[in-house]
C-alpha cells in the first residue's frame, strides 16, 4: 500500500467492507434498515473499537451500519458536525450479543396489523410506535406496502396518515 493512498481506498479493505455487509444480510445491525438489493438506505462499516483505538479490520471488528445510525454512533449530524466521540456498545435491544447480529425484523404484516388495529386514519409515528421501530423504517415500509396494495394513504395537512386496504381503488 502506497503511503499516499488512504487504508480504506485498499482492495483488501473493500473486501473486508463487503463481507461485514453481506454477513450483516445488508441491513443497519442497529436499526434494521435495509441497503443492496432489497432496500434503498446507504450503509456504512463501523469499527466497533476504533483503529485509533487499537481495533482492527478484522470482521469481528466490523459491523453494518445505516449512514444514521453510523453518525448517531459518532455523536454527529448528516452534516458531519459532532464532537467525534464514538460509544462502545451498540445500543440496540434487538441484538444477539453473541453474535452481534441484528437477531429481529419487522415482518410486512406487523405494519398492516398496526394499521388496522387503529381502526381509522393512523399517523406513521403511531405505527412505528406500534411496530416498534423508527419513524424512518415505518415510513419506508409503509410506503411499500401502499405500493402493493396492503395499505392506503392520504395527506392531512403537512402529515401522511394511513388507512387499511378496503376494496376502495
Amino acid at each position: 500500500m502506497s503511503s499516499d493512498q488512504p487504508r480504506t481506498a485498499t482492495t483488501d479493505w473493500k473486501w473486508r467492507r463487503r463481507e461485514a455487509i453481506i454477513r450483516d444480510d445488508y441491513s443497519c445491525q442497529q436499526c434494521g434498515e435495509r441497503g443492496g438489493r432489497k432496500g434503498d438506505t446507504e450503509l456504512h462499516v463501523h469499527h466497533k473499537v476504533a483503529v485509533s483505538d487499537g481495533g482492527s479490520d478484522e470482521l469481528r471488528n466490523l459491523t453494518t451500519l445505516c449512514k444514521s445510525c453510523h453518525f448517531e454512533e459518532h455523536n454527529q449530524t448528516a452534516s458531519g458536525e459532532g464532537d467525534g466521540s464514538c460509544s462502545a456498545a451498540l445500543r440496540n435491544v434487538n441484538r444477539d450479543e453473541e453474535s452481534g447480529q441484528y437477531t429481529e425484523t419487522y415482518a410486512p404484516e406487523a405494519f398492516v396489523d398496526a394499521v388496522r388495529d387503529a381502526d381509522g386514519l393512523v399517523g406513521t409515528q403511531a405505527v412505528a410506535d406500534a411496530v416498534g421501530c423508527s419513524y424512518e423504517l415505518a415510513y419506508k415500509r409503509l410506503r411499500s406496502l401502499e405500493e402493493d396494495g396492503d395499505v392506503g394513504s392520504e395527506k392531512v395537512a403537512n402529515a401522511r396518515v394511513w388507512s387499511a386496504a378496503g376494496g376502495e381503488e
